[in-house]
């Protein structure tokens, strides 16, 4: 019974084959996109390397600022996060970093761009990155803006090769940092920890970047 089914839909199907190509060509498409859009997400929303912890992190990308007559929507400053979000309750512990950001490097005659993160101490405890080389920077070197980085494998190899890169130096937009660590490199839909190179967040020069409520 179940065969003279098939072979009824098989020749009903055959009867108008351009539109029997266009309609299973169309299914076939909305599937495929449908199940690549659901992968992309829950990669991008579900915990992974290296955020394992989304269900006890909570991320103050957005602030709203707004009045009677006007509102304004922006990111939040380090002194905005800095004075107003530490004693938040239930609290465990805060990190403050920037978005990735080019910066360039020149090797042998090259420009070499890579995405660079500041970030503070406690950035290491939060995000669960598996250090292949050295360690994170301390809460110290923040503290005395030391030029220490640490970089991802990507970048390592692109600076280095396949040697080691403990304690040797690299040059970012013309200031220069001395490795301390390497990590296991986060995929690019992480949008929180991607990134090639971290430094400490204090030795961010940009002008008022300290002082500043909204980014």
């Amino acid at each position: 019974m179940f065969s003279n089914y098939l072979k009824m839909a098989w020749k009903v199907l055959g009867r108008r084959k351009f539109f029997t190509f266009v309609s299973l060509f169309g299914i076939g498409f909305t599937m495929t996109a449908l199940l690549i859009a659901v992968a992309l997400a829950d990669h991008m929303l579900a915990p992974s390397y290296p955020e394992t912890q989304l269900d006890r992190m909570l991320m103050l990308d957005r602030m709203k600022m707004f009045g009677d007559r006007s509102s304004r929507y922006s990111g939040p400053g380090f002194k905005f996060l800095d004075r107003y979000s530490r004693d938040l309750p239930g609290v465990e512990r805060m990190t403050i970093f920037t978005r990735a950001y080019e910066a360039s490097a020149f090797l042998d005659g090259r420009k070499l761009v890579f995405q660079t993160r500041f970030a503070d101490a406690d950035y290491w405890r939060i995000m669960q990155f598996a250090f292949v080389e050295g360690a994170p920077f301390t809460a110290d070197d923040d503290r005395n803006a030391r030029r220490v980085a640490v970089i991802g494998e990507g970048a390592r190899r692109r600076f280095f090769g396949d040697a080691l890169a403990m304690g040797r130096t690299i040059e970012l937009d013309g200031v220069q940092f001395s490795v301390i660590g390497v990590v296991k490199d986060a995929p690019w839909f992480r949008i929180n920890s991607a990134g090639d190179i971290w430094v400490p967040l204090q030795t961010q020069t940009s002008t008022g970047f300290f002082d500043r409520l909204t980014r």
